[in-house]
Order: C-alpha cells, then sequence, then structure tokens
C-alpha cells in the first residue's frame, strides 16, 4: 500500500528517511556529518505534495513538482543522492550566507540546516508559483532564510556578499 504525504506520517518519514540517509552514506554520496544530519532532519516528504511517501525518500528518484495543462514537467525536486553531493561539495557552515538558485524548498532546507540560525539562505526561483512552497514553515528554515521570485541576473536580494552559491536550476527551451 502507498502512502501519500500528510502529517499522519511523521513517523513513517522517519524511518524512510533513516534508511535513504544509511544507502547514502553507503554509496559514499554522504561523506560529513553536517550533511547527514541535515539530511536525517529535513522532512524531504513536505516538499513532495501529492506524492507517495516512499517516492519522496527514494534516494535516486528526482519527483516533478509541477506540471503545465498539458502534463509536461516544469519544476522538479532534484534527487537526494544529486542535492548531498552538491552539499558535500559546497560544505556550507554555521554562519555563512548562502544564495541558493533554483527553488524546490528542499535543497534551500538543507543549506539552512547546515548554516544554522546564524546563518543566511535566500533562495531565488523564475517561478512565482515555485517559490511560495519554499516558505512553508518546517521548522528547519534557519532564522534568515527567505525566497524571492525573479530571475537571480536582475534581483539582488540583500548584500551581494555570498560564503556559497548554490545553482540548482536549468532553463530548457530557451527562445532566440
Amino acid at each position: 500500500m502507498t502512502t501519500t504525504c500528510s502529517t499522519s506520517t511523521a513517523d513513517a518519514a522517519s524511518v524512510l528517511r533513516e534508511a535513504m540517509v544509511r544507502e547514502l552514506r553507503e554509496w559514499g554520496a554522504i561523506r560529513s556529518e553536517p550533511v547527514e544530519q541535515a539530511a536525517l532532519t529535513v522532512p524531504r516528504h513536505l516538499f513532495a505534495p501529492g506524492e507517495p511517501i516512499e517516492a519522496a525518500y527514494e534516494p535516486n528518484k528526482p519527483l516533478v513538482v509541477k506540471r503545465d495543462e498539458q502534463g509536461l514537467a516544469l519544476s522538479s525536486l532534484s534527487a537526494t543522492h544529486i542535492q548531498v553531493v552538491m552539499l558535500e561539495q559546497a560544505r556550507p557552515e554555521p554562519g555563512m550566507r548562502v544564495l541558493e538558485v533554483g527553488s524546490g524548498g528542499y535543497n534551500a532546507a538543507l543549506i539552512a540546516e547546515m548554516v544554522g540560525e546564524s546563518g543566511t539562505v535566500v533562495s531565488l526561483d523564475i517561478d512565482a508559483e515555485i517559490v511560495p512552497s519554499t516558505d512553508t514553515p518546517t521548522g528547519h528554515r534557519g532564522t534568515g532564510s527567505s525566497s524571492r521570485p525573479g530571475p537571480g541576473t536582475s534581483r539582488r536580494p540583500g548584500s551581494s556578499s555570498w560564503h556559497r552559491v548554490d545553482a540548482s536550476s536549468c532553463r530548457c527551451g530557451c527562445a532566440d
């Protein structure tokens, strides 16, 4: 039986999250304690509404989080495997200011968990409908986290000084 995401799934989510993190450790994708703790703490299923909870915690499965009227994918949640590898490379630390481009929420929440309350995460996305999903309170944002719609090239949120920039977006089908 497949369980869809709801608040009654917290126990199942915790078990699935621990299994996902264990598998990512075995693969060598998670190599550090800060990345492991962030992945153990942030509830990924909250960023995949309507998806079966089991799918949300499959370590190598991207999820489509928005489709157009014809059913074509417009926005996705990257596979956790990819996200933790990127975090291992970026190594966000407590107190850092991080610009995250290409919001989907989960990645920003992982980063916010790593930079802590003394850090700041600003997340940008070109789709104003996607950005509000990153403002959903999960308790895993960090006090300085925020999200803003608009292309990263034309908006300059706050200071231009960043310790890290995480760009996980892709725009396909650009017009000439």
